[in-house]
């Protein structure tokens, strides 16, 4: 009977909760909503550059009262507010919440409620996803946007994954430009690999790139990722020539074999460069 009366009750809050946001209450109508003189949105520019933000509260004051603002709403409305207002899709919802798409779709269908943990990290989205828009950004973009380790390789992680872990502060941070891609990597994701889609391991290790070739035993790090797709570029190089002089005649040998007949076909740095980074 106990449970019974606190699940009818736990109902019977959301219900007032929506009949309240649905009243017209809006979470920018508080006083803590920052002051905007103008404007002007366009790539990699930061977002006080973007919106004109006069005095901005610390990122992380902000964040927590935009989240309490977002208590006052029950989930049902979170998930539309997100998904039309926001553009945020599905799969980033659920993967920064830690469920799976079905459990959203559960909520959105009133089949089920989520627990105070789950339901504090989706309060959490929509007050980033609200700072991001009213700085002149794309929160369903940004949030869906790759990490990348260098300029011309991609990351498998995106922001959905860094807020996914807790990183909200950092985040933004990130949308304002003032920390690097490689930064919150190497902050929130350690020693990732990143799938380069070629023949080489890209690590990103304390801010040093590590690449390796494993299957020939070749390696190199650089703070420069240039660099380093330079200088193992060149062992490659000096490996082929050492498997015409002399390592053609190891055992075993077999699997080398194959690899490096591709390898020399690849006469062009460039050619030799996608084969190995896929890029």
């Amino acid at each position: 009977m106990t449970s019974l009366t606190a699940e009818r009750r736990h109902v019977e809050h959301w219900c007032n909760a929506s009949t309240h946001a649905d009243a017209g209450h809006d979470v920018f109508s508080s006083p803590m909503t920052l002051a905007v003189s103008r404007w002007s949105p366009g790539p990699y520019r930061s977002a006080r550059e973007r919106s004109g933000v006069v005095e901005p509260l610390d990122d992380v004051d902000e964040l927590e009262q935009l989240t309490r603002a977002f208590r006052r709403r029950p989930p049902t409305k979170l998930l539309e507010l997100l998904n039309s207002d926001y553009g945020i899709a599905w799969n980033d919802i659920a993967t920064v919440v830690g469920i799976s798409r079905q459990a959203v779709t559960k909520w959105r269908k009133k089949q089920a409620l989520p627990d105070s943990r789950r339901f504090g990290s989706l309060c959490k989205l929509a007050a980033f996803a609200a700072r991001v828009k009213r700085s002149g950004g794309d929160p369903g973009y940004w949030l869906a946007l790759p990490l990348q380790l260098a300029a011309d390789v991609e990351s498998h992680l995106s922001v959905a994954d860094v807020l996914s872990t807790g990183h909200f502060e950092l985040a933004l941070r990130h949308f304002d430009r003032r920390t690097s891609d490689g930064d919150v990597l190497a902050k929130v994701f350690p020693g990732y690999l990143a799938e380069s889609g070629g023949l080489v391991e890209v690590v990103l290790d304390d801010g040093v790139c590590v690449l390796s070739f494993d299957q020939l035993g070749l390696v190199t790090a650089d703070a420069d990722i240039e660099e380093a797709r330079s200088d193992l570029v060149l062992q490659v190089r000096d490996y082929i020539v050492d498997w015409d002089e002399f390592l053609h005649r190891e055992k075993p040998h077999d699997a080398r074999e194959a690899l490096v007949a591709r390898l020399k076909q690849a006469d062009r740095d460039s050619v030799l460069k996608k084969l190995l980074f896929g890029r």
